[in-house]
């Protein structure tokens, strides 16, 4: 027999899981399949930030739990040796440039200075991407003007790791509306 015009046969449909009917099973991948992970692109200093990327590999830890991280790379301790040796500036900038483009949201970890960064922020916000600035208030080191005084840009301050996941929550909340 078959199925009733725009239903699909019975092996295309999802299979029911224990304690749960056909029907809810498929409400539910429809569901899943309405909410669509969100991409971010993860910014933070690397040739100038050193100190950082364990931080900058936690934080895409726990991001990379809940959305799609296009920058994962950002976090490994050996990207500016494994880059210097298999790419230029050149391939640098178009595979960054295309990751910005491909994202829903940019967020930066902006607490050490850097001009790739304040590059990428200017292109993100031309590209009209929400923008997120985590950083570390520190007397001696203020954020740049630039980011501070753009009303357009989320300046989210914290001061543990802890916090920063608390904020990067928020922030996943908040592109789900």
């Amino acid at each position: 027999a078959r199925p009733p015009a725009g239903r699909p046969p019975r092996e295309a449909r999802a299979p029911a899981e224990p304690g749960r009917s056909a029907a809810r099973t498929r409400i539910l991948l429809r569901r899943q399949e309405e909410i669509q992970v969100k991409k971010i692109y993860f910014a933070g200093s690397i040739r100038g930030g050193q100190e950082d990327r364990e931080l900058y590999a936690g934080l895409i830890r726990w991001l990379r739990e809940r959305a799609e991280v296009l920058t994962e790379f950002i976090g490994d301790s050996t990207l500016e040796e494994t880059e210097a040796k298999t790419m230029t500036d050149v391939d640098i900038y178009r595979r960054d440039m295309a990751l910005l483009q491909a994202a829903d949201a940019i967020v930066a970890e902006c607490s050490t200075p850097s001009l790739g960064v304040g590059y990428e922020l200017g292109r993100a916000e031309a590209l009209g991407l929400p923008v997120y600035i985590l950083y570390r208030p520190k007397a001696a080191r203020r954020l740049s003007a630039m980011v501070a005084g753009n009303g357009g840009f989320r300046l989210l301050p914290y001061h543990s790791r802890e916090e920063a996941e608390t904020v990067l929550g928020q922030i996943l909340e908040e592109l789900e509306r």
